[in-house]
């Protein structure tokens, strides 16, 4: 199989991060940091009875519609959500006038969806046009031209003018003079650098945000709020046991309060399963699962989509632990319940479709894994259109898909795609972009097009090089890829540079558990040093890639299951023949295991893994000129291909291979009637 996919879980952690965190964090914020303080913010501040600007104008929208498309909006129901608020604007200009205030309040709520659907080209107009009104009518002052200005810097943060809109926000935090507008702009502060991967500027405004909280004793429920979201920025950054130690300090403030359990009680403990998960205590985990789904279960209705999210969270932490029939069952259960609550056309129910093929890639059930990777993408398409960051990222799991199919000019088509989602919503310099970059490189190399594989990894590695951290995962994964694109295009010295750069970089990460990463760029090294010659290097890079994949479970073995074939092969280059013998034949009863258990689809891959362990297994007897023996294999090898309709003049070493046996065991019968009777006679 091909093994260039081990980014397929981050990816998918990533595109289902998109909705847990609008879901699992602050509520009504993350998906692009657009909304949460309009709405997550005033929301909370007129729950509690306070007041978080000196003066603030209460605008009261009158129109159904409007109420309706905000339920629809806060259940992730994009479609209607839009086509309610559109109602509402065009009802409340009609009764109110397009200059009214109430005009303005629906023009900003749809601008704000607008920019969390990624439709970017839409939502400024809207924004821009209800920041005008609310300037006019209002005034600088008011806290409603505030947030109004506060969500255009935000605008500019998403679609890539960084500078200017994290500037804007922080000359507002500096300028303002009012304790209440400063707490508020550093919400806003703290929650883009982190989007963004800032975590020390990002740490440094939940920390003033906490101090203030604390002091000014305003309200038990906003402390907690961003104790949560301080431990997820942890949580992000890999630091397990701080992140703990916040959500530990979140659930203790809750349990002091005087608040019933609600969603944001459930956020927390969701978020602690994660936390557990990874570190390894899964016990914790599971009951920090039930008390969070308890609590869903609570506040409502089984049916409910925070419910099925909440499901969907509980498969994540199943995988996390290894737990792949606990994660399928989660799920299924999720989808159940989405299904039930909302239908199809939904972001929780596209995203449990996309676990649903991340779990099924993970398997080796690609037509499954494919079936529901199309299935996300067209409701992510419905609900976010074209251009969405989730969209792009449906794109690249379906180039992975069919570049691990072999299927690589329909991965190069979603990978361009792909590509052509980032660099509208990014641009070119931009870490987003770099991954597009980095994943179509995988079926340009595959297939052999190395001048386009080499373009697109160098120039992803470049941009990663220059905008991340060395403890990012993609950063190791664009060394990983370009090694393997120099390897497989016989630039070995290249190759052995960024692939011993990958391993550094993977084996510094801090508080990771990247020994499946170390594990295959061990594989892609020592195939570089295979092909290139050198044989000693080669077996000590496959024997450090063994003394990992030992380690793992079966099911995780699947991904490494060449290495025994690749670590006989070098012996055999270093005249080990009974060592090499050995590992041919661990190899061989590796993939008769998994041509048993796999579908015709799958399988084909491991048929062909398995011609070439006899094509191996017959080059040693042949060596050893046991001609015999070597025929027996060589045979086997071409009867395989032969029943998977696979010509084997296709393959050089194994038609060479036969052609020499022939002679010298059966050289009076004509070469293909020879074949066609399996060497006997």
């Amino acid at each position: 199989m091909n093994k260039s996919n081990n980014h397929q879980n981050r990816i998918g952690k990533k595109a289902l991060s998109i909705v847990q965190f609008f879901l699992n964090n602050t509520w009504a914020f993350y998906v692009l940091v657009a909304l949460f303080l309009f709405i997550a913010t005033a929301i909370r501040a007129h729950q509690a009875e306070i007041s978080l600007f000196p003066k603030q104008t209460n605008i009261s929208v009158e129109s159904p519609h409007y109420q309706t498309g905000m339920s629809y909006w806060e259940e992730l129901d994009y479609v209607n959500a839009e086509e309610q608020l559109l109602l509402a604007l065009k009802e409340t200009q009609e009764a109110k006038g397009n200059a009214s205030l109430e005009a303005a309040e629906v023009m900003q709520k749809l601008g704000a969806l607008y920019l969390e659907m990624d439709k970017v080209a839409e939502c400024y107009d809207y924004l821009n046009g209800a920041y005008v009104t609310f300037q006019k009518k209002l005034g600088l002052n008011d806290g409603t031209t505030i947030i109004a200005k506060c969500q255009i810097s935000l605008y500019d943060i998403q679609i890539g003018n960084t500078e200017r809109g994290l500037a804007d926000l922080t000359n507002a935090y500096n300028d303002t003079k009012s304790m209440a507008y400063k707490m508020q702009i550093a919400t806003m502060l703290a929650q883009s650098h982190t989007k963004l991967g800032n975590y020390d500027m990002a740490g440094q405004y939940y920390k003033t945000l906490l101090q203030f909280y604390d002091e000014a004793d305003i309200s038990s429920l906003y402390s907690i709020i961003v104790w949560n979201d301080y431990a997820v920025m942890l949580l992000d950054q890999g630091e397990y046991q701080a992140a703990l130690a916040a959500f530990d300090e979140a659930e203790s403030r809750w349990t002091q309060s005087a608040t019933a359990s609600n969603r944001e009680l459930a956020n927390i403990y969701a978020n602690k399963a994660q936390v557990y998960s990874l570190l390894n205590k899964p016990q914790e985990a599971i009951t920090y699962i039930e008390k969070s789904l308890n609590i869903r279960e609570e506040l409502g209705s089984n049916e409910s989509i925070y419910v099925a999210n909440t499901y969907l969270t509980a498969a994540s932490v199943y995988n996390l632990l290894g737990l792949e029939d606990k994660r399928l069952e989660a799920l299924e259960t999720a989808l159940q319940i989405a299904l039930s609550a909302q239908g199809e056309n939904n972001l929780v129910t596209g995203t449990i479709y996309r676990s649903l093929g991340s779990y099924h890639f993970t398997h080796h059930n690609m037509q499954s894994a494919i079936d529901y990777h199309q299935k996300a993408l067209e409701i992510q398409k419905n609900l976010l259109g074209e251009k969405s960051n989730v969209t792009g990222t449906a794109y690249q799991m379906l180039c992975q898909d069919y570049n691990a199919i072999g299927d690589y000019a329909k991965s190069i088509e979603y990978g361009l795609k792909a590509i052509e989602v980032c660099e509208s919503l990014h641009k070119k310099d931009n870490p987003i972009t770099a991954e597009a970059y980095i994943q179509i490189a995988w079926p340009y190399v595959n297939s052999d097009k190395y001048e386009s594989a080499l373009f697109y990894a160098e120039l992803g590695t470049d941009i990663c090089d220059r905008h991340l951290e060395s403890n990012d995962y993609t950063l190791c994964w664009a060394h990983q890829t370009l090694g393997q694109v120099y390897s497989k295009s016989a630039h070995y010295s290249e190759a052995f540079a960024h692939l011993q750069q990958a391993l550094e970089l993977y084996q510094n990460m801090p508080n990771a558990n990247n020994s499946k990463e170390i594990a295959i760029t061990y594989q892609y090294l020592g195939v570089a040093y295979l092909n290139s010659g050198d044989y000693s290097n080669a077996l000590k890079t496959f024997q450090l890639e063994l003394a990992i994949v030992n380690q793992l479970s079966g099911s995780d073995k699947d991904s490494y299951i060449d290495l025994y074939n690749y670590t006989g092969l070098t012996l055999y280059q270093l005249h080990e023949y009974d060592e090499a013998l050995n590992y041919y034949n661990e190899a061989e009863q590796y993939y008769k295991a998994k041509i048993s258990v796999s579908n015709p689809e799958t399988s084909l891959s491991y048929y062909e893994s398995l011609a070439s362990v006899y094509n191996n297994i017959a080059a040693v007897y042949e060596d050893q000129e046991a001609y015999e023996l070597a025929t027996q294999y060589e045979l086997q090898a071409y009867q395989i291909l032969k029943d998977c309709s696979i010509d084997y003049r296709g393959k050089p070493k194994i038609a060479e291979r036969l052609k020499r046996l022939h002679q010298q065991v059966n050289p009076h019968i004509p070469f293909e009637e020879w074949l066609e009777i399996g060497g006997k006679r």
